[in-house]
C-alpha cells in the first residue's frame, strides 16, 4: 500500500473513533442527566414502639433545652415530633399555622 492509502485509512479510522466516542459521550451524559433528575426516594420510618417514642420525646426536649428553649416550649415541639411519627404522613400545615398552634399551647 502506498503512503496516500495509509493516510486515507488513518484519517478514516480517526473519524470513526471520534464519532463513536462522541456518540458514547452523548449517551452517557443523557443517562446521567436522567439519573440526576429523578426525585429522591421518600424515607419510610417504621412504626416505633412506646419506649422508642418516649426516647425520641426525651431526646427532642433535651436538645431543644440545650439550644435555649424553655422546657415547656421544648415539650410542645417534642409532642409534635412524636405525634408526627405516630400519625405518619399527612398534609403539612403551613409554617404560620405550625407556629401559631405551638404558641397557643404554651
Amino acid at each position: 500500500m502506498t503512503p496516500v492509502v495509509w493516510l486515507a485509512l488513518d484519517q478514516t479510522a480517526q473519524q470513526i473513533v471520534t464519532v463513536a466516542v462522541d456518540s458514547a459521550t452523548g449517551r452517557a451524559r443523557s443517562r446521567l442527566r436522567a439519573l440526576l433528575r429523578r426525585p429522591a426516594e421518600a424515607v419510610t420510618v417504621p412504626p416505633l414502639i412506646r419506649e422508642q417514642l418516649v426516647e425520641v420525646h426525651n431526646a427532642v426536649v433535651e436538645m431543644a433545652v440545650q439550644r435555649g428553649l424553655e422546657e415547656g416550649r421544648a415539650a410542645v415541639i417534642a409532642d409534635a415530633v412524636v405525634a408526627r411519627l405516630v400519625l405518619g404522613e399527612r398534609e403539612d400545615p403551613g409554617p404560620a399555622e405550625s407556629v401559631a398552634e405551638a404558641d397557643s399551647e404554651t
